[in-house]
């Protein structure tokens, strides 16, 4: 049954899970720069006509739209993370809430192709990358990636049989978000271990998972928007003409 006090005992484990977040993300750190290579920005956003662009657009895309979309699209999405658009993946995740009531002090703004043109400039203003951004391979990219991981936690540990989720589940706008970088993706497991993506959604099935853990596992290649082909701007001029008609009869 849920009761106030439950509430109290959950954010007092989510305290203690913050510090041990804190407390082991430094040692994380330095192990993963041995592992798998200090991070650094890659270069995933490919031209529109190459092979692995169209698989993106056919393949990838769709799934993400229909599964992830949903969830990470807004301004305000859970931990900042933006997946309708490459570069909002490419840009990551942020551990501050967007909309806090209780602040004194106005946030710094995050907004896309506004306040930074690049990952490396969304690095410095404290956005950390859910895609593999050490040595690349198809192991480092599945163990280095925060998608990947959190993807496998969901194959792992799916929704219970319940028709209706219990109070253990937290919906509600001024959520506790947990944003973990990929230095704490171990103990979020274990915390969390049914803290998967989508979170308290049916997990992807698995030939849609195949697709994405596929795509993260050579590198996450995407591309942006495709440019519109001779025949779409032939299409394009002719409605502008008809459009412009009506102006240059009022003239």
């Amino acid at each position: 049954m849920y009761t106030p006090l439950s509430k109290h005992y959950r954010r007092t484990i989510l305290i203690l899970a913050s510090i041990i977040f804190s407390g082991c993300a430094a040692y994380a750190g330095l192990n993963y720069n041995h592992l798998y290579g200090k991070p650094e920005p890659q270069q995933r956003i490919l031209e529109a006509t190459s092979f692995q662009a169209q698989h993106y657009v056919n393949d990838v895309k769709p799934i993400i739209d229909n599964r992830c979309v949903v969830c990470h699209a807004c301004y305000d999405a859970p931990c900042q993370l933006k997946m309708s658009s490459v570069e909002g993946i490419d840009r990551g995740a942020n551990k501050d809430k967007v909309y806090q009531g209780t602040r004194l002090l106005a946030s710094n703004t995050t907004r896309m192709f506004i306040d930074a043109q690049t990952t490396a400039g969304w690095r410095d203003k404290g956005f950390s990358p859910v895609l593999n951004e050490r040595l690349q391979s198809p192991e480092d990219n599945t163990q280095a990636g925060v998608i990947a991981r959190m993807l496998q936690l969901k194959q792992n540990h799916p929704l219970p049989n319940n028709e209706i989720l219990d109070d253990s589940w937290d919906f509600s706008l001024d959520r506790d978000q947990q944003c973990p970088t990929i230095e704490e993706m171990s103990i979020y497991e274990e915390i969390y271990p049914k803290w998967g993506m989508p979170y308290g959604l049916p997990q992807i099935s698995s030939i849609e998972n195949d697709i994405l853990m596929q795509w993260v596992s050579v590198g996450a290649p995407m591309t942006s928007v495709t440019p519109p082909s001779n025949a779409e701007l032939n299409e394009v001029e002719q409605w502008e003409i008809f459009l412009n008609l009506s102006y240059l009869y009022n003239e």
